[in-house]
């Protein structure tokens, strides 16, 4: 199911974890429509903060396949995404990963499963037990899009569905 209105603005909010990581996810989740192992497989190098818009270029890299080839794109960052983003990439000197926890280096992979359980426990703790997933957050957004009358292509495009403009 969706996330009602209410839903997302109470998660734009201060939302308390002992892991920061777990907020940052789920704000940059939020405002992007981005899948879980999009997120965790995030270099430093993929955050354009300097930019009129700043924006992520989610690509192909060793840890992360994409899951089809509309799904590299570029995803400007605004909001609690674009806020989220920055504290994340703050202080991160030479590490390579926006989300370092949740990469295996051994395995050369990212803990997409671990990211997911962590985000719906949390998001349960915030919303109550009936909160959906943080796989809705994809839907959510297309349908934040769909509502504004935003084209189908763009749309299809932002979600990774689709390759035609950033591709």
């Amino acid at each position: 199911r969706d996330f009602t209105k209410e839903e997302l603005d109470t998660l734009r909010g201060d939302i308390p974890s002992r892991k920061p990581q777990i907020p940052q996810l789920i704000h940059l989740m939020l405002e992007t429509g981005l899948r879980v192992n999009e997120c965790c497989g995030l270099r430093v190098s993929d955050v354009v903060l300097s930019a009129d818009t700043p924006y992520l270029t989610v690509q192909k890299n060793p840890f992360r396949p994409l899951k089809t080839a509309g799904s590299k794109r570029f995803i400007p960052l605004v909001g609690v995404a674009l806020e989220a983003t920055t504290e994340a990439v703050a202080g991160k000197g030479a590490e390579e990963w926006l989300f370092d926890s949740y990469i295996d280096g051994n395995k050369q992979n990212t803990k997409n499963t671990a990211a997911s359980a962590a985000i719906n426990k949390r998001l349960k703790a915030v919303l109550g037990d009936n909160a959906a997933t943080c796989h809705s957050f994809r839907h959510t957004f297309n349908t934040r899009l769909r509502n504004v009358e935003c084209p189908k292509d763009l749309r299809d495009e932002l979600g990774g569905w689709a390759s035609s403009v950033s591709g």
